[in-house]
């Protein structure tokens, strides 16, 4: 089975990269921009139970004093919302050495968590503002994905944690 982790922020912790990414796009010329915040993706494919993957999340995956996290068994949480609110996941493309996924996966064998098969890491980044699909599409391609190593997509969120 496949399960789909976000891990984010709570609520008053500073999301530095978010902070990066929304001053890289005032220089691209895009100013209506509210907010960027981020979240940790990863993609756990293997033979686990539920319980497993949330000690995964807990224990190797996320700091309980400043992150929380989601685990879904769909691969798009994403959900129509108001046009205020738009998020881009970016993924390495199949066939790309994701280090960190490998680390992961030794992580959690670590935790002596057997069957995984394989674990993919992304980013996504969720954007407040008044922006349109063009100035989405911009941002992807010019900031937050290298085409020749990465795949993004674009959604809008119904996050309640934007």
């Amino acid at each position: 089975m496949e399960y789909y982790i976000e891990i984010g922020y709570i609520d008053g912790v500073k999301d530095a990269l978010g902070d990066v990414v929304i001053k890289d796009i005032e220089d691209l010329g895009i100013k209506n921009v509210e907010s960027v915040k981020t979240e940790l993706l990863y993609r756990i494919d293997g033979n686990l139970d539920e319980k497993n993957v949330n000690i995964i999340c807990r224990d190797l995956l996320s700091d309980p004093v400043i992150q929380w996290y989601r685990v879904n068994d769909k691969k798009d949480s994403r959900e129509k919302s108001d046009g205020k609110k738009s998020s881009a996941d970016v993924f390495y493309k199949n066939g790309v050495t994701d280090a960190v996924g490998e680390s992961v996966k030794l992580g959690i064998r670590d935790l002596g968590i057997d069957g995984t098969r394989s674990v993919k890491t992304g980013v996504r980044y969720r954007f407040t503002g008044e922006l349109s699909d063009k100035d989405i599409e911009k941002i992807c391609r010019s900031l937050l994905a290298n085409s020749v190593i990465q795949d993004y997509s674009v959604g809008v969120s119904a996050c309640q944690k934007c």
